[in-house]
């Protein structure tokens, strides 16, 4: 998880390594859009179910809520902001990206700082940001959170997932009220282990806002993303590693891991885009960067606030298994418009992945931050960069189901 602060200290003390560089309006390139047609050109010439979205007025752009029969809370009633670009054509499937926030933000927050909203109208695609849980308290905000790979599960298969159980003091979280049945609490309302989410089930709340963009929006269902901040970062692992992993065309963390014991391989082929600051020490990417240089049980990393996470070397091994990366061919570069800008440098560290799109690892000069700081130009190429690995990695994808070179696809228009 992030630090111990206050959603409004969240905001203000978030590392920043050096003042971003202004990138302005950056475009994609002629090809990326070209790949974005062919992906809609595929994905429109494979079997889909209709949906009645198709057909039906779009809801307005909002808040927007859903029913969840949760199995630990019941029946309850979830919240997302939603955007729908301003040429929705409701007779053109159109692609999603849900975007998680991080521990105690909103998905309000995360709708301002990603940047996919600034570039949603340009390459006309919906975003969705789902609100986590507001099941406790803290310095008097509601503190949403994502139960995911290992927040309320601990000890785990490694054991563990933070110091303070063995210490015998809390974590320095306070106790969600869904844990209450489930996990317990301590008198002084603080989590009993290494707990430090809420303990509703987060695969239901997505399951269901997916089903209601289906029927509310003309979803192409093979172009659906998943990208998220720290916690919320943990959410997509959480998704690649669930039943409805299948719903999803590729994924993209930013400064998120699993817990120690808490990471698998995902259950279907799925791209990545994994995005770590090479001084974060929240969430450290590897051991190199761990807190004090700690090692903690099973080779884990140990962030400042005393948790073990699974080094990403680990994690993307996990996902080049998946996606049939040729780890004979090694190590090699992924290129990106956004090369250089805060030290960044993106690699395919399998290999070329032949099952579905890439397995890329991608590190930054920073911290527990976003990858070019929190400025308009910074956080538009932030999302430049992730959309333009989205639309490449459904081409890919639509290949591989065709079994297809890429350079072949075109053939099909």
């Amino acid at each position: 998880m992030t630090s111990r602060r206050t959603r409004a200290n969240n905001q203000a003390q978030r590392p920043m390594t050096q003042r971003p560089q202004r990138v302005g309006t950056t475009m994609l390139s002629l090809s990326v859009i070209v790949a974005g047609a062919v992906a809609w050109a595929v994905a429109g010439a494979s079997a889909h179910v209709a949906h009645s979205g198709c057909t039906g007025r779009p809801p307005a752009s909002g808040r927007q809520t859903v029913t969840v029969q949760d199995p630990v809370i019941g029946r309850t009633t979830r919240t997302y902001q939603l955007y729908v670009p301003r040429n929705y054509d409701s007779s053109q499937r159109t692609a999603v990206v849900l975007d998680f926030h991080g521990y105690y933000d909103t998905g309000a927050i995360q709708e301002e700082e990603s940047g996919f909203k600034q570039i949603g109208d340009e390459y006309n695609f919906i975003i969705a940001w789902p609100n986590g849980l507001d099941d406790t308290v803290v310095g008097g905000f509601d503190a949403y959170s994502w139960n995911a790979v290992g927040t309320v599960e601990s000890p785990g298969p490694s054991g563990d997932t933070c110091k303070w159980a063995k210490e015998g003091v809390n974590n320095g979280y306070p106790c969600h009220s869904s844990c209450k049945a489930t996990r317990g609490c301590r008198t002084d309302r603080r989590s009993s282990t290494c707990d430090c989410s809420t303990c509703a089930d987060d695969i239901v709340f997505v399951t269901a806002i997916l089903d209601q963009l289906e029927a509310t929006l003309c979803i192409d269902t093979s172009r659906v993303f998943a990208a998220g901040m720290s916690n919320g970062a943990m959410m997509t692992y959480a998704l690649a590693q669930s039943s409805i992993a299948s719903r999803f065309a590729a994924i993209s963390p930013v400064a998120g891991s699993p817990l120690v014991g808490f990471g698998a391989k995902p259950t279907v082929a799925m791209p990545i885009l994994e995005i770590h600051g090479s001084r974060d020490d929240i969430i450290p990417a590897n051991t190199s960067g761990s807190y004090r240089g700690e090692i903690g049980p099973d080779g884990s990393t140990v962030s400042s606030d005393g948790f073990y996470y699974e080094p990403v070397d680990r994690t993307m091994a996990r996902f080049a298994a998946a996606n049939g990366c040729e780890g004979d061919s090694g190590w090699r570069h992924y290129p990106t418009k956004f090369d250089g800008l805060t030290s960044l440098y993106c690699v395919e560290p399998f290999g070329r992945c032949n099952t579905a799109g890439p397995t890329v690892r991608c590190t930054f000069a920073g911290g527990h931050t976003w990858p070019f700081g929190n400025g308009a130009a910074s956080r538009r190429s932030y999302a430049l960069m992730v959309w333009e690995f989205f639309t490449n990695a459904a081409v890919r994808g639509a290949a591989a189901a065709a079994r297809l070179d890429v350079k072949d696809v075109a053939a099909v228009l």
